[in-house]
């Protein structure tokens, strides 16, 4: 994943891109590589360690800088701690309902070392989603906005099983050439409507397993 990010980055170092991907494309082998003109939004593992920013020295000691700060709170103590939610409705493709969220900026060290990220915690107040922390590594995304782009991933789950449902795109059990020649290509592309975006609109990217759905994100936040 990380060298096809490298390399769509070089094709357009021009345009900007906003990468929203799963859990197995949200760790270090991504983050820790990702290109300037790319920004990452992704679910933090819900073992992780997340740290403040390390604070700037005033005295002169021994030894390197420091490059994170104290630990932050967990999922479970940030839920439980006197901070105040703030309440989201949405109405949209993949996510109709209720959220809450709490929002700081911190770092997620294993996976993206001293990069400062914006973290939103997440509670569903009227289904079963579960709790969680997102982070975005542009920190002037809004936690609405970071919920709504993450959301939009719904649509890989749907054209994921259309293609298994509809097209044989299952596991295929092909033993000869002539077989693999008539299976189906396993590669989809969706175009939600066509037009002309604006330039200064991020390219939006939803992947999940090897399925991509691309356009701009003004396309796509309702």
């Amino acid at each position: 994943m990380a060298e096809m990010i490298a390399l769509v980055a070089a094709w357009f170092p021009e345009r900007r891109f906003l990468l929203v991907v799963d859990s197995l494309y949200s760790g270090k082998s991504v983050l820790r590589t990702l290109p300037s003109n790319f920004d990452l939004i992704g679910p933090v593992h819900t073992k992780a360690a997340l740290y403040a920013p390390a604070r700037k020295e005033t005295k002169t000691r021994r030894g390197p800088s420091r490059k994170k700060g104290d630990r932050l709170k967990n999922i479970d103590a940030w839920s439980k701690d006197s901070s105040r939610w703030q309440t989201h409705h949405f109405d949209q493709y993949g996510l109709h309902g209720s959220l809450q969220s709490k929002t700081r900026t911190g770092l997620y060290y294993k996976a993206g070392n001293d990069r400062l990220l914006r973290l939103v915690l997440s509670r569903d107040t009227v289904g079963a989603r579960p709790t969680r922390i997102f982070y975005c590594t542009n920190i002037k995304l809004k936690p609405r906005e970071i919920l709504s782009l993450f959301s939009l991933r719904w649509s890989i789950e749907v054209t994921h099983f259309d293609c298994k449902q509809y097209l044989g795109l299952e596991d295929a059990a092909n033993r000869t050439d002539g077989d693999v020649l008539v299976q189906p290509d396993d590669r989809v592309v969706c175009n939600r409507r066509e037009q002309r975006f604006p330039d200064s609109s991020p390219t939006l990217v939803l992947v999940e397993s090897g399925t991509e759905l691309r356009g701009r994100v003004d396309d796509f936040t309702p």
